[in-house]
């Protein structure tokens, strides 16, 4: 049998983060990333918006994020970062809280933020038309985006390098085990199958059991023993989870996301920009080599479930289209180029939820990263590892707020700085 130091169960950015960063300790021989779709579309990891920030109401997200770009900016090249900053619209409730809360605190990590009335933003960034019910604006130049592909086989690149062995096409179907080394099986997933794999509804991350009626499940198997297992399975942590036990409160939500190309519009100079009052946001994108326009909705009355089926031109028209050209008009005659959807794995209170797991010795969480895994997956893979490998979270990033057993008496995080 098999027999692998550390099983990473996910290979999107934070999988792939942490064994990066294992690899760069010379931890990597040691080190394997299993993964149902490690190269393939459907990874929630590669379907994000891309936006790095370090504007959040909590001080931990902000510590987080602050070391994570510090690291971006290093490879801006590489990871096609680019700086243009966040261009947020508050509401009036938001408005006096950003005010009196986020803002001091962010200023207080010492980075900029400019505060502008609306009249002041659409004399800054002439593209916007309508910001009647805007109570204000702020713009944080520190901020920008970044490609989550480029990012992410990055790190997939480092830790191969580094000795990490990527587990591609083999699902997770059953934990074995009270302690390490625990037994871990896994099935082979058919090309044709994957999306299959990940959007039928089961209980646990595999085949539900076997009863009367249900055909034995003949897929190739491979069995292993892992010292330790890592659960970074984004929205599939809860099934993951389910296999060793536990309730990991983690609920997946899609979100729809759409391209569009007018010619007279070109967001590449300009930030990203964060729409609170119409709960959407949008940025440059690059289609067909061409500049297109970027924005996503995050529907209230979506169902919280895997689900990748975009909601087509209708949707968009109904829903989307109002929001956004309320805001550039000249998108009014926009040509819908493409869209798809992807998945936020939302914790109770939008953080990280990271480390071990409670009544599980060798089993440790990364997941729970609530839309903000692109942003702040160097920080949290670099302390990971840290844990992984000396027994403690680094010196300067202690993360003993975001473990697991924050949901339990503990207080939990407030961050609200979430679209």
């Amino acid at each position: 049998m098999h027999s692998i130091e550390t099983l990473i169960i996910g290979g999107g950015v934070a999988g792939a983060s942490l064994a990066c960063s294992l690899a760069e300790r010379g931890q990597g021989a040691g080190v394997a990333i299993a993964d149902v779709d490690v190269f393939g579309k459907f990874c929630s990891s590669e379907l994000n918006g891309g936006g790095v920030r370090c504007t959040f109401a909590e001080p931990i997200n902000i510590r987080i994020s602050l070391a994570s770009t510090r690291y971006y900016l290093q490879h801006t090249k590489k990871l096609d970062f680019r700086q243009r900053g966040y261009f947020w619209m508050y509401d009036e409730e938001l408005w006096d809280e950003a005010r009196t809360r986020f803002l001091p605190l962010v200023r207080s990590f010492g980075l900029p933020v400019d505060e502008m009335t609306p009249a002041q933003a659409k004399a800054r960034f002439p593209v916007l038309d309508d910001l009647s019910e805007v109570a204000g604006t702020t713009f944080t130049p520190f901020d920008g985006r970044l490609s989550p592909h480029r990012l992410r086989m990055h790190y997939l690149d480092h830790a191969q390098r580094g000795g990490a062995e990527l587990l591609d096409r083999w699902e997770v179907v059953a934990i074995e085990g009270t302690n390490p080394p625990y037994r871990v099986t896994m099935k082979r997933v058919s090309a044709r199958s994957v999306k299959k794999a990940l959007t039928v509804a089961k209980t646990p991350f595999g085949p539900e059991p076997q009863g009367r009626g249900q055909a034995p499940d003949e897929r190739e198997e491979l069995i292993v023993r892992a010292q330790r297992i890592v659960n970074a399975a984004g929205p599939w942590a809860p099934r993951v989870a389910a296999l060793y036990g536990r309730d990991l409160p983690v609920t997946p939500l899609p979100r729809q996301v759409y391209l569009l190309k007018q010619p007279e519009v070109n967001l590449e100079p300009l930030p990203f920009f964060l729409d609170y009052p119409q709960d959407i946001y949008f940025r440059h994108y690059e289609h067909d080599r061409q500049p297109a326009t970027l924005v996503s909705w995050s529907d209230p009355a979506e169902p919280t479930r895997i689900d990748f089926s975009n909601h087509g031109r209708a949707y968009y028209e109904q829903h989307v289209k109002p929001r956004l050209v309320r805001r550039i008009a000249k998108l009014t005659d926009a040509e819908l180029v493409g869209g798809w959807v992807g998945h936020y794995e939302l914790s109770p209170d939008k953080g990280a939820i990271v480390g071990p797991v409670p009544d599980r010795a060798g089993i440790f969480n990364y997941s729970g990263l609530s839309a903000h895994g692109v942003m702040q997956s160097r920080a949290l893979g670099e302390a990971m590892a840290e844990l992984l490998v000396g027994g403690r979270w680094p010196d300067d990033l202690n993360l003993d707020e975001l473990t697991e057993n924050r949901f339990g008496p503990r207080k939990l995080l407030a961050e609200t700085m979430y679209v």
